[in-house]
């Protein structure tokens, strides 16, 4: 009697609503692989849908370009309708293609559902509705024959994503229903095209009796890439909806994503069960790069500054072991040790994923010495000069050596005297200087000149040299206008006396009457006594 009476209202009603043409007894279900079969073109031409289905558009409009039918894959309308089904990826949905013609709408009606097997029924589904020129979806709700409205209504671009709808049909237990879905574009002719609206998935069963779900969250990395699971959650067919932290996103249970750049991320999961029922969870990853470790320093006598600036390492710890029993920490760090000698300095980073690396150098606390040295004639004579020479004016020295420019040398004292042989002030003496770390530093000048300015000293060139009698002073950074020459033999003898005039900071010097051998040039210039080896050959 029942059937008879669902029958009767069907036949009644459906002019007014839709044309159902078949009853079906839940549970039901519809994923659309099978005979709702894409078309072609940009309208579909061709699609089918099974015979149990109708589609037309409303029953007042003669327009048919904006309809219901199959599809799989990418819509023909791009930024606009899916890019695949929902169910595994590769099978069909159903969808409403809107290339052509605005402010058109397009139903799809179900076949009629008899609800008498179920207690506690609800329609579920998931929809696409990604598309600049949609104006609404909605779902109508017929019982018995008979047009109860809608019952749901979503308006505009929802963005390109499956969303999952729940409708409950609590209230029609042991009733027959069928459903109307309605796409409708915007009126904003000629428009983009932009309204292909997709369903997938139908599902007309009781209510789920679900468990609150829990989700579980592992993890692992591997320099920038991460490993992420949830299979350990638990709760009733769960969809899991993953956050990285940089603004990108996925689904799944499992999987892998490569980060960019380095750093801590917050890694989301959200599970939504059969219900509805929303769960989130979230997990702190570390994603390091590869360490690299290196130090550079400055050094001030024996306190010295450590700079680890130029290692690659994120959130790293820096510890620094300074070889003398001492530790400290900082990416910069200073340490003055308490005496001078060779240290081996360790660095030690370890970034926030664990990884350790571990650099050492061998530093020097003494610094760069400086030579420094002065004298005092003591005594000359016919038997000999004799100096004594200081040193003790050196800084960061602990070793002397001294070459006293006559063929002997000393290497015992910072203060030593030394006789020469012929009394005279061209002897070139030389002081070089060592710390307890090998550093070294020397100076060197004749007796004549080791107070003269070294710039000035070192300007001044004398050419051609060796010579054949004429000899060309340049005196460089020298500005004297005048000053007075003489030239000795090496026995300190006096074998010409004369005043300089510079012309262009340039004066000449006649020894042609000299014999061949070298000899001692002495000017007497306003920065002091300044010598010169001269040669003559012939």
């Amino acid at each position: 009697m029942k059937k008879l009476l669902t029958l009767l209202l069907i036949m009644s009603f459906s002019f007014g609503y839709s044309q159902i043409v078949a009853t079906e007894t839940a549970p039901y279900f519809e994923n659309f692989d099978a005979n709702f079969n894409p078309g072609t073109g940009t309208n579909n031409v061709g699609s089918t849908i099974d015979s149990s289905w109708y589609r037309n558009n409303l029953p007042w409009g003669s327009y048919t370009e904006y309809t219901w039918g199959g599809g799989t894959g990418a819509t023909s309308s791009q930024n606009s309708g899916p890019t695949s089904d929902h169910t595994s990826g590769s099978g069909n949905y159903v969808y409403a293609e809107s290339s052509a013609y605005d402010e058109k709408r397009a139903k799809l009606s179900t076949p009629y559902i008899d609800l008498d097997t179920l207690s506690n029924p609800q329609l579920t589904f998931w929809k696409h509705q990604f598309g600049a020129d949609i104006k609404s979806f909605s779902v109508q709700l017929v019982v018995n024959g008979f047009w109860y409205g809608t019952k749901y209504s979503s308006v505009g671009n929802k963005g390109n994503q499956w969303d999952k709808v729940t409708i409950p049909l609590d209230q029609y237990v042991g009733q027959t229903v069928g459903f109307i879905f309605v796409a409708w574009r915007n009126t904003d002719f000629p428009g983009n095209g932009l309204a292909d609206i997709a369903i997938d998935d139908i599902e007309v069963n009781n209510v789920p009796n679900c468990p609150t779900p829990s989700p579980q969250i592992s993890e692992s990395t591997s320099l920038f890439t991460l490993n992420y699971d949830a299979s350990g959650s638990t709760g009733l067919n769960l969809s899991y909806d993953w956050t990285f932290g940089d603004g990108n996103t996925a689904t799944g249970a499992t999987g892998n994503y490569t980060y960019t750049n380095p750093g801590v991320y917050n890694l989301s999961l959200k599970t939504t069960d059969a219900c509805g029922q929303i769960s989130l969870s979230t997990k702190t990853v570390t994603i390091c790069d590869t360490m690299i470790s290196a130090f550079s320093h400055t050094t001030l006598g024996t306190s010295l500054t450590f700079d680890a600036s130029n290692s690659s390492a994120v959130g790293a710890q820096y510890l620094w072991d300074f070889g003398d029993g001492s530790t400290g920490s900082g990416k910069i760090v200073s340490h003055t040790y308490a005496s001078t000698g060779n240290f081996n300095v360790t660095l030690t980073i370890t970034d926030l994923c664990g990884q350790t690396y571990s650099i050492n150098e061998i530093i020097s606390s003494c610094g760069q010495p400086q030579a420094n040295w002065s004298y005092n004639i003591v005594s000359t004579s016919s038997s000999g000069m004799t100096v004594q020479f200081f040193g003790q004016n050196s800084t960061g020295a602990q070793n002397y050596f001294w070459d006293f420019g006559d063929g002997t040398t000393n290497s015992t004292s910072a203060l030593p005297s030394h006789t020469y042989a012929s009394p005279g002030l061209f002897y070139v003496v030389k002081l070089i200087v060592t710390n307890d770390c090998g550093n070294t530093d020397s100076l060197q000048s004749s007796l004549q000149n080791i107070s003269v300015d070294e710039l000035v000293m070192e300007s001044i060139k004398a050419y051609p040299n060796p010579s054949q009698g004429e000899v060309i002073i340049e005196l460089g950074e020298l500005t004297d206008s005048e000053f007075s020459y003489s030239v000795f033999g090496l026995g300190g003898r006096l074998l010409l006396k004369d005043v300089a005039i510079p012309i262009n900071g340039i004066f000449e010097m006649d020894l042609n009457n000299f014999n061949p051998g070298v000899y001692v040039l002495r000017m007497e210039t306003s920065v002091g006594l300044i010598q010169k080896k001269i040669v003559i050959q012939k």
